[in-house]
């Protein structure tokens, strides 16, 4: 068995009431056909709902805190990105993904899902 470290990352999905939880759902299956490869933790709004689902499945998560929306919460996620190391970071927030993209000062690949299209 092989001692190298897993590359880390950091799923950023759109956790909020009123939006649903498609997003979540989506990335729950994404993260769990990565987690034999990679580290995984995810990137939430406070909702006990989603909190809860992360914790059943023993997933590492951070929640956003209050003070940052989507204008200024691409702050928030550099100092993630650069305090834990993170390898690749993916968006499932159509709304706000292409807008945090380029604001992010970092050399963190990044995957953004969009499903606008989808019937």
């Amino acid at each position: 068995m092989s001692n190298k470290k897993k590359q880390k990352i950091l799923i950023r999905c759109l956790t909020e009431p009123s939006k649903g939880f498609g997003h979540l759902s989506r990335c729950l299956v994404l993260s769990k056909s990565l987690q034999n490869f990679f580290e995984i933790e995810f990137l939430i709004n406070k909702n006990l709902n989603a909190i809860n689902k992360l914790r059943e499945k023993n997933i590492k998560f951070t929640i956003i805190p209050k003070k940052f929306n989507f204008r200024n919460e691409h702050k928030f996620i550099q100092n993630i990105l650069i305090s834990n190391k993170i390898d690749l970071i993916i968006f499932d927030m159509r709304e706000y993904s292409d807008y945090l993209i380029k604001n992010l000062y970092s050399n963190v690949k990044s995957i953004s899902l969009d499903d606008a299209w989808s019937n």
